[in-house]
């Protein structure tokens, strides 16, 4: 089932910047500014190193860069890395970019001050798919590193697509007019302890949540928010 998971994934992202032409426009998470100001957790200042695994159109990877960041990014679909490498040298920035090709990366132990994982590990699709992520996180992480990451929260609107498969695997079974996600696989767990008890190697672990609903019940977008450091 893995490679089916892997496959359909890429299928989809490589079409994202079609279906959602909007998402390529150059701002990045809101939640994410106000976590990197400071004021809710630490955040290792620049120029410390930082991955964004999945950056997606770069979004928040162009935030991170122009903050004075050393930045890294992660992507499944070739599509998506082109057009984030051409706005970085629009913009004179610098980014190392990497495919996602297996399910461990090819950097060192112990390289990154802070990983950020936006909305991504859901699409692994399984438990075991998500726990080799995690301990890839924790491996590249420095001691005293921190992860920031957000996962689907029961209140998205994806849980009413959803046909559940068996041990928090979903399958995406309802067509959307905003997306071509039919047929993913998903992993998201309901509690949120269980969702915690993945990070159980890291020192310290903290959980948030936000959820926006711009007036369309059927794209509220609710996530679980992870803290965690090694």
């Amino acid at each position: 089932m893995a490679d089916q998971i892997n496959r359909k994934s890429k299928e989809v992202w490589e079409k994202f910047l079609k279906i959602q032409p909007e998402a390529n426009l150059m701002f990045p998470d809101e939640n994410l500014i106000k976590i990197f100001s400071n004021r809710y957790v630490e955040v290792p200042k620049p120029p410390a190193k930082l991955l964004d695994h999945g950056f997606g159109s770069g979004n928040n990877l162009i935030f991170f860069a122009t903050k004075g960041y050393e930045c890294y990014g992660l992507e499944i679909a070739e599509d998506l890395i082109r057009v984030t490498n051409e706005k970085f040298e629009k913009l004179n920035l610098k980014v190392d970019i990497k495919e996602i090709i297996e399910d461990s990366f090819d950097y060192e132990d112990n390289f990154f001050n802070i990983i950020v994982s936006w909305n991504v590990i859901h699409y692994l699709g399984t438990r075991e798919k998500v726990m080799k992520i995690i301990d890839e996180f924790y491996r590249i992480l420095k001691p005293y590193g921190v992860l920031i990451l957000s996962t689907l929260h029961p209140d998205n609107a994806l849980f009413n697509r959803f046909e559940a498969i068996g041990d928090n695997s979903y399958k995406i079974v309802e067509d959307s007019p905003y997306d071509n996600r039919k047929g993913l696989i998903m992993y998201a767990t309901k509690n949120k302890n269980e969702l915690k008890d993945l990070f159980l190697k890291f020192s310290t672990v903290k959980l948030g949540f936000y959820s926006n609903d711009l007036f369309l019940p059927e794209r509220i977008n609710s996530a679980r928010l992870i803290y965690a450091i090694k």
